[in-house]
């Protein structure tokens, strides 16, 4: 078992601060080495100490992702539950939690920068205005919580960015609901090449960030947890694609 002094001293370790905009993945495993009655419960306090110790300038940012949507073609901001487990969903459920309108991306905030968040464009996944736009714009700083580096969705919007061509543009049309009304939306995803062996292996950039010292590591009770800045993660990815525009997928083991 773990005590709650050290969630907030791992925390510290990682250098986070209470002015810092972090953008958490989270796996619930952190959180079941807390002394509790039940997970649920396990959670709702791991949160708030997060937020508590973020407070006042800070915003804390938890993925609540729905890509059903694109096969679905609905979303309903409310009652739409994140597909990414049990951590996300907890989040979004937490007082003071509001969710960005994003019918596959969406976001869970709460802090200082939550309006910002919440105002950006939806009508893209990756693109210019949109929430990893903005992320990357204040140097948010992402917390893989127990979860592997894989999980770093901000990736994908690296990856638009520099437009690799392993992906490509497909629109998704579909209904947005929020209270009782709703909205049609046509959303911009720059989706995988399924022909391709195009799974992400960060194993290559996680590698060049540890030795460049881009990346902050600590432990919470048996369970490692990440730190690394938006904007170095950015630059380390263009610096590697460079080298190999493969660099951050399966099929670079075919082009050697």
């Amino acid at each position: 078992m773990i005590s709650k002094k050290e969630i907030i001293n791992s925390l510290e370790k990682l250098k986070i601060n209470k002015n810092d905009i972090v953008m958490m993945h989270g796996d619930a495993n952190v959180s079941s080495q807390l002394k509790g009655k039940n997970l649920n419960n396990k959670l709702k306090s791991t949160f708030e100490l997060i937020i508590k110790y973020l407070k006042p300038n800070g915003t804390l940012i938890v993925p609540t992702f729905t890509t059903s949507f694109t096969k679905t073609k609905r979303f309903n901001m409310t009652k739409s539950k994140s597909e990414i487990g049990i951590f996300s969903e907890r989040f979004r459920n937490i007082k003071g939690v509001k969710r960005s309108f994003h019918p596959i991306f969406s976001f869970g905030v709460i802090g200082k920068n939550q309006k910002s968040f919440l105002n950006t464009n939806m009508e893209d996944c990756f693109g210019e205005g949109t929430f990893f736009d903005l992320l990357y714009k204040k140097n948010a700083k992402i917390i893989c919580f127990g979860c592997g580096f894989n999980e770093i969705t901000f990736t994908l919007f690296v990856e638009q960015y520099l437009k690799v061509n392993y992906r490509y543009f497909k629109y998704f049309k579909g209904i947005k609901t929020f209270r009782n009304k709703e909205f049609k939306t046509n959303v911009r995803y720059f989706v995988r090449d399924l022909n391709r062996k195009t799974d992400l292996n960060l194993f290559l950039l996680k590698d060049r960030m540890i030795k460049k010292n881009k990346i902050k590591t600590t432990a919470i009770g048996r369970i490692a947890i990440h730190s690394v800045k938006t904007k170095d993660y950015f630059y380390e990815i263009r610096k590697l694609l460079k080298l190999n525009k493969y660099g951050l997928i399966e099929e670079r083991f075919n082009n050697k």
